[in-house]
């Protein structure tokens, strides 16, 4: 079990790779996370996904533009090959139904797709 501060240790290094667009860092992260047992969901949601909603708070405020933006959705999905793989199956999700989205194959706009699935 991780400790409280560890976790937000962790979820912090998880954002702020995302933000600084660092690959490498979001994998070494994202890979500590799993070996000290964080949940995925919780690493995801909290670290990754937080550090994109700062991204695009950035992008708001036109301090970054659409290349920063994609290099740091480069880092997100760094992270989320090693985490998505490991997040819990729920039981009751096959009963949910079924969602197709899609974009235009090459599309840069895939960001907010790739996000919502």
């Amino acid at each position: 079990m991780v400790s409280e501060e560890r976790r937000t240790e962790i979820l912090k290094s998880l954002s702020d790779g995302v933000i600084k667009y660092e690959e490498d860092v979001v994998k070494e992260y994202a890979n500590i996370a799993v070996d000290e047992g964080l949940d995925a969901y919780d690493a995801i949601t909290n670290g990754l996904a937080a550090g994109m909603d700062s991204v695009g708070d950035l992008y708001d405020r036109h301090e970054y533009f659409v290349p920063e933006l994609l290099m740091c959705a480069d880092a997100l999905y760094a992270g989320l090959d090693i985490l998505k793989p490991r997040l819990k199956k729920d039981s009751a999700s096959s009963n949910r139904g079924q969602v197709v989205l899609g974009t235009v194959q090459g599309d840069v706009h895939d960001i907010g797709k790739n996000l919502v699935k």
